[in-house]
């Protein structure tokens, strides 16, 4: 399988999970459209590379987020609002086996 250095979420995006590479270092895999390819990268860096890429970042995309909608856990982070990229994970994003989905998919 083809493995990425980098990458952004974008609006072709459906999924995210962690996988580990043969020395047991954090990886995603990612489900883009029809292709499935591995990031070497954790989903937390990629999710904070994209949000800085729109001038945010996950901390800030997380207090939005428990600001407007009272909630601790599982919160979703706008990425782009006007675009319609939105995330949610299935379980805590600091624990591990958690998948990402995006809203649109």
């Amino acid at each position: 399988m083809n493995i990425r250095k980098n990458y952004l979420l974008n609006m072709e995006t459906v999924g995210m999970m962690e996988c580990y590479d043969s020395d047991g270092v954090e990886m995603t895999t990612v489900v883009e459209g029809e292709n499935t390819f591995h990031v070497a990268q954790p989903r937390q860096e990629i999710l904070n590379s994209t949000l800085n890429h729109f001038g945010l970042d996950l901390d800030g995309g997380l207090a939005a987020a428990k600001s407007v909608l009272g909630g601790k856990y599982r919160l979703p982070v706008c990425i782009n609002a006007q675009l319609g990229i939105v995330w949610f994970s299935s379980r805590s994003f600091r624990k591990r086996g958690g998948v990402w989905f995006s809203y649109s998919h």
